[in-house]
């Protein structure tokens, strides 16, 4: 599996609000649980996600499901949130 693929892994499993308070509260705990690997998210990518609150990953996967799933390429062009 390549990055692109486990970032829409990631962005797939931010809309369980489950996961998203235990990715708020230990992401890399919610991350090895959920079968994902860190390693092979962007670094920047995961430090700007691990920096938001809660309710800041809840906006996050609003925007996601609001505009479509977002691909694991896309959200690495995006560059840090």
């Amino acid at each position: 599996m390549n990055s692109a693929d486990e970032v829409e892994r990631l962005f797939a499993e931010l809309q369980n609000p489950a996961f998203r308070k235990s990715f708020y509260l230990d992401a890399d705990a919610a991350m090895e649980t959920a079968g994902l690997n860190a390693n092979q998210i962007p670094a920047e990518l995961m430090n700007t996600l691990k920096g938001l609150s809660h309710l800041e990953l809840g906006v996050i996967a609003r925007v996601n499901r609001e505009l479509g799933p977002l691909k694991g390429d896309e959200a690495m062009l995006m560059g840090p949130l």
